[in-house]
């Protein structure tokens, strides 16, 4: 298998919609980078009285709310961006390494099939001891009428090709 470079990368959003809405500024070398969408699952409680146990509870973020990745907390989040991956290529999904370092780690579900569309599931989890991770959203003015979200938390996304 080998990578795709940032020309090709460039031209499958572009002409195939790779990855929308599209950012010509988040093409890295061999890689495009996507942000965290507004919708964030954190684990509900298990115990206690039936009518409060649930598994996730869902957190809808605003442009000016910061969400507060408590230590060892973990949650479930979404990408900004629809993706689409051709038939003819698959997709590795990787944390950025300056991510990594603040301790935000995303767990091992990286891999994206062949055919695939959609937003990417992300599995985030904060590795700290003792400090919390901070997820701030702006509201990023686009090239449209509507306000679409962008966090500071960016993933790399490598795309092979499959033979």
């Amino acid at each position: 298998m080998s990578n795709l470079v940032d020309h090709q990368i460039r031209d499958l959003c572009r002409n195939m919609g790779l990855v929308e809405p599209f950012d010509p500024e988040l093409i890295n070398p061999a890689s495009i980078d996507v942000t965290l969408g507004n919708i964030i699952q954190s684990e509900g409680l298990i115990c206690g009285p039936a009518e409060l146990r649930t598994r996730w509870i869902e957190h809808n973020l605003e442009d000016d709310e910061v969400y507060k990745l408590c230590p060892g907390q973990f949650i479930l989040a979404h990408t900004r961006e629809f993706v689409r991956i051709p038939s003819n290529l698959e997709a590795n999904f990787q944390l950025k390494s300056s991510r990594g370092r603040e301790g935000l780690d995303h767990l091992l579900a990286g891999y994206i099939d062949p055919g695939f569309s959609g937003k990417i599931t992300l599995e985030l989890h904060n590795v700290n001891q003792r400090q919390a991770i901070y997820l701030t959203l702006e509201c990023a003015l686009a090239n449209f009428a509507s306000a679409s979200w962008k966090i500071f938390l960016s993933v790399a996304m490598q795309l092979q090709v499959v033979i």
